[in-house]
């Protein structure tokens, strides 16, 4: 501070000024006063009060006389004691929740002149008592007096800091108030008040009044008085605030807002309905600005004001639609003059068009007269003309105009509320009549043949995806296709629905998957006059499809173009063969089977799999029609395969991969380098399956070499880990070319090379290969995944085959086979197959020791292991193939071989009775030795039943057989008998009845006979494997029964 003698001078010259102003000596007497001991008795008599309800009581602080005569006459304190008081019962009342809102009568506050005192007063005792006169409860008080909102203004004005305190504390309070009621009114004119001291936080305290829904009268005031700007070249404030309250996602401020100017249509005088006027006669000269001038020459709107224009066309939507505005005949007359004039060629301009549209769809009452209805039906003719030149890829306003039309045409008016009310951004009520709308546009603006016509020329969007929203050039064919209309007027669609397709990318736009599916329909259905769709023509389907491994190398087509064009191919084929099925006489022609060889399915199908998120609506249908189809593309072992190789990493070192040459070579030296040929193919096994399809041919032309010399088993797995990885990318090629591989060769020479449908005609084609292939087990293990696939694909061929030859029968008109039969003849026909495979599977199993020679025992049991585990899948599939297959019979040394590695075998116990009451005895002999192997493997109470059975029909054979039959029979079943009674130890008894019984017939029948010989070790263990009686050398009758029957004692042991 500045300390000199000049600064002293000054400071006593600008004191004695000071000092001869009165208002100045009054407030230097007011700061004079003892505010501790003031304080200690206001606090007092707030207690007293409160204790006493509040009511008017003798007051502490100053005497009963007149308070403004009193005032007057009193010093400084006095003058702060009778403020205090008046202000501690203002509060009071304002804190009470019971006291309704009144203006108190105050002799003290409205003596008009006292208040420039009373004000100074009042800053004073609020500045040096804040605890007990907290500013906003001040301001809550004086509300309620009068004057009190000036002396309010006074206090802010002293203390700035508290102006955002102060309007929200007032904002607050005035959350619950009714409409137009007293408190509203004051609280409204001391907020303006405040705003008018300080206008740039009017945006602020609209602000709380909208968070709060608190005077929206007060809020629609404050935007038009301090916020609207006042140029009109820019979109109003007032347009942007209303319309963001009504459309905005929060329902209790739309719904505040609304309430208010719903009740303001009520009253035609008061406040309220004042400030409603006020908002329509500025929206309406904002809507008046948008016209274009025709004086100025302008023939349609601004291009800069088409903004401005669509916001407008929005807001008074919201009002007509949330707000239930009743807009008055000038209003409507503007508002479609606005919609139904000429828009500017700019984006913005497009918007605007297509917010007009559905604006007018939203307000029907517009067309009050013919004249407006004409006015209407010009603008619509001459904004069909235009749509033309709409830019392509955008929601414009053409496909929504062909979309209303088509609705209207097949009468859905809900669907047209749910269209407007998605491009408006709001709900529109349903209750709006639309017939005139509906006469316009159905028989005016647009017939159904000018849909149609106008449908094709649309173009199409480019890089269509999931990420295009808005109402499409797709929602009108579809919709057109759905109602035939392209086939009643003779349009042609097809290359429309094609180049849609060519532009699909992902994520997969919803409406895709149903455009090919009522595309597809359509080809098939015939419509009213029997006109069908044409197909998609076979080259536009070559130009995404030239061959199987086109995903590797082909990049100009999307994985979604791709995927569409499949599901059309698959679903088209569904079609075709249900209508063959149905005798249909006009079917459309088939695409050649030669397409769907080279269609990259798998690779498809796993991209789709991965990326299911993408592909939502089109991968479940696409899988349901492929398990139907081509089931041998469906195996489990393939697709669990295919999801290893999506878990796995690339390879851990870049590496240059030789040519398929040079790999060959490589792979035909593992006899002299086999670590050079691991090292290969390890590096193969580790790239991706796409990058290892170049490979195959080479590969697979290799394995029938492995087979002339012992290979490391590591050189096994790399190639059988190499092969399955292709199976899961390329499954058709790789099998044929694994099947000519494996043929058997004559001469040294390879046989003829078979397709992929010469292998589906006749699967088992695919085990006419080299006799050392079923010696090595990593080759059966292919050999077995190629047979079941091509048994799996059987079926499907076959009724393909049998539905085009009906077909052609039908179109020549010549006589055939029944339908009926064709079905008989091909179960017929697969039975046969199945069983035919079935048993060279098991004769595979069979361990010749004059052949193979040098083939362990580890080899033998892994091939048994992949064939009965190929088996269990046929015999669970087809429980009929089990039981033909054991009427047939096999080998009965390979019994305990199935019962255990088959879990299917169970299904045996179903035919046991009737395989036991055939009268061919081999079969007879052959049921009681499986059930004793089933006996072993299933002790269930069932099998107890079957095996007494079994018991019961050898003790029948035995005694009325003849003697040599009876041999032959007694040798084959003892060792059966002998492990049921150790499976069921109560049939014991039985059986040893039995033998005894046999052995009586067997003494009388050889008078001569001698004592039973022993058997030894050796002869008992070809019995019980189930040897021929002539292989057992030296074991008469008599010997194996004492034998069976030591063993049966040993078992009750």
């Amino acid at each position: 501070m500045d300390g000199s003698e000049r600064w002293a001078q000054n400071r006593k010259t600008i004191l004695k000024l000071l000092s001869s102003h009165e208002p100045v000596n009054s407030i230097v007497a007011l700061l004079s006063v003892d505010f501790h001991a003031l304080e200690q008795d206001a606090r007092k008599e707030q207690a007293i009060r409160s204790k006493l309800g509040g009511s008017e009581l003798e007051s502490t602080l100053t005497s009963q006389a007149g308070l403004a005569l009193e005032f007057e006459r009193s010093d400084a304190a006095s003058r702060l004691r009778l403020v205090l008081r008046e202000l501690l019962i203002l509060m009071g009342l304002a804190e009470s929740s019971e006291a309704k809102f009144y203006v108190r009568p105050c002799e003290l506050f409205e003596s008009q002149s006292h208040l420039e005192e009373i004000a100074d007063v009042l800053c004073v005792a609020q500045a040096e008592l804040p605890t007990l006169l907290p500013i906003s409860k001040v301001a809550e008080g004086l509300l309620r007096v009068r004057n009190g909102l000036w002396l309010l203004g006074r206090l802010v004005a002293n203390a700035p800091d508290s102006f955002h305190e102060v309007c929200l504390f007032l904002v607050s309070k005035a959350q619950h108030l009714e409409d137009d009621s007293m408190e509203g009114r004051r609280r409204t004119a001391v907020l303006r008040q405040l705003l008018v001291m300080h206008p740039s936080h009017a945006a602020t305290v609209r602000g709380m009044l909208v968070e709060h829904c608190a005077l929206p009268d007060l809020a629609v005031t404050l935007t038009l008085d301090h916020l609207s700007p006042a140029s009109s070249d820019v979109c109003s404030e007032i347009v942007a605030f209303v319309s963001g309250v009504l459309l905005g996602s929060d329902s209790r401020v739309r719904a505040w807002l609304a309430a208010f100017l719903r009740n303001a249509q009520k009253h035609s005088r008061g406040w309220n309905a004042s400030v409603v006027q006020r908002l329509r006669k500025t929206l309406l000269q904002q809507l008046k600005s948008i016209l274009p001038c025709r004086e100025s020459g302008d023939d349609c709107i601004p291009s800069q004001r088409a903004v401005q224009a669509s916001a407008l066309l929005r807001l008074y939507c919201a009002l007509k639609g949330i707000a239930g505005l009743k807009l008055s005949e000038e209003e409507s007359q503007c508002l479609l003059n606005v919609i139904t004039s000429p828009v500017p060629r700019v984006p913005a301009g497009d918007r605007l068009q297509c917010l007009s549209l559905c604006a007018l769809l939203a307000s029907p009452h517009l067309l009050m007269g013919l004249e407006q209805e004409k006015q209407a039906a010009e603008w619509l003719k001459q904004l069909v003309k235009e749509t033309a030149s709409l830019p392509q890829g955008s929601a414009s306003c053409g496909e929504t105009l062909l979309l209303v039309a088509l609705h209207f045409h097949s009468n859905q008016i809900g669907a047209i509320t749910d269209l407007v009310s998605n491009t408006l951004g709001m709900k529109i009520s349903s209750r709006n009549s639309l017939a005139r709308l509906k006469t316009i546009f159905t028989q005016e603006v647009f017939p159904e043949q000018v849909i149609t016509a106008h449908a094709v020329t649309v173009p199409v969007t480019p890089s269509l995806s999931a990420n295009n929203t808005g109402y499409l050039p797709i929602h009108c064919i579809l919709q057109l296709l759905r109602t035939r209309a392209f086939s009643k007027h003779s349009i042609k669609i097809k290359d429309w629905v094609v180049h849609q397709v060519y532009e699909a990318s992902a994520p997969l736009h919803p409406l895709l998957p149903p455009l090919i599916e009522t595309y597809v329909n359509t080809v098939f259905t015939p419509g009213a006059k029997g006109a069908t769709s044409e197909p998609i023509a076979l080259a536009q389907i070559d130009v995404i499809f030239p061959g199987e491994d086109a995903m590797a190398t082909d990049k100009q087509w999307s994985v979604a173009t791709r995927l569409l064009m499949l599901y059309y191919l698959l679903l088209y084929r569904d079609h075709w063969l249900q209508n063959c099925r149905a005798g249909s006489m006009k079917v459309p022609q088939e695409y050649p089977r030669m397409l769907y060889t080279r269609l990259p399915i798998m690779q498809l199908l796993q991209e789709a799999h991965r990326n299911q998120q993408d592909y939502l609506g089109l991968y479940p249908s696409l899988l349901r029609l492929l398990v139907t189809h081509f089931p041998h593309l469906c195996l489990v072992s393939a697709w669990l395969q295919a999801d290893v190789e999506s878990l796995g990493v690339g390879p851990l070192l870049k590496l240059k991969m030789p040519s398929q040459e040079q790999l060959r070579q490589a792979l035909s030296e593992v006899f002299v380098n086999p670590t050079r040929t691991m090292l290969l193919l390890q590096q193969l096994s580790q790239l991706q399956p796409l990058q290892q399809m170049e490979y195959a041919a080479a590969l697979v032309s290799t394995l029938p070499m492995y087979l002339q010399q012992p290979v490391p088993r590591k050189v096994w797995q790399l190639v059988c880990q190499v092969w399955e990885s292709l199976n899961t990318i390329m499954p058709r090629r790789l099998r044929t070319l694994t099947v000519n591989a494996m043929q058997i060769r004559q001469m040294g020479m390879p046989a003829r090379a078979l397709t992929h449908d010469d292998i589906a005609e006749d699967p088992l084609a695919v085990l006419r290969c080299e006799p050392s292939v079923f010696r090595c087990p990593p080759l059966v293990g292919i050999l077995l995944q190629v047979l079941h696939a091509y048994l799996s694909m059987s079926g499907s061929y076959l009724d393909a085959h049998l539905a085009s030859t009906a077909q052609v029968q039908r179109e020549k008109g010549t006589g055939g086979t029944g339908e009926t039969e064709r079905e008989e003849l091909k179960s017929a026909l697969l039975m046969a197959q199945d069983s035919a495979v079935v048993q060279i599977l098991l004769d595979m199993c069979v361990a010749d020791k004059d052949k193979d020679h040098g083939w362990s025992l580890g080899e033998l049991r892994e091939i048994r292991c992949l064939v009965c585990s190929l088996l269990h899948q046929m015999f669970i599939s087809n429980p009929n193939l089990t039981k033909l297959t054991h009427f047939q019979g096999y080998p009965t040394e390979l019994l305990p071989v199935t019962v255990a590695g088959v879990p299917s075998m169970h299904i045996c116990m179903d035919f046991i009775p009737e395989l036991l009451s055939q009268p061919q005895l081999e079969k007879q002999i052959f049921g009681i030795q499986l059930t004793s192997h089933l006996a072993h493997q299933f002790a269930l109470p069932r099998m107890l039943s079957l095996a007494r059975l079994a018991v019961n029909v050898s003790s029948t054979l035995m005694t009325v057989l003849p003697s040599d039959s009876r041999q032959k029979f007694c040798l084959a079943t003892l060792p059966a008998l002998v492990r049921i009674c150790r499976a069921f130890p109560p049939l014991t008894q039985d059986v040893v009845s039995m033998l005894l019984q046999l052995a009586q017939i067997t003494a009388s029948s050889n008078p001569g006979s001698t004592s039973p010989q022993s058997v030894d070790d050796t002869s008992w263990e070809q019995l019980e494997r189930g040897q021929r009686v002539g292989q057992v050398q030296h074991a008469p009758l008599d010997t194996a029964i004492h034998c069976a029957v030591t063993q049966l004692i040993a078992v009750n042991i």
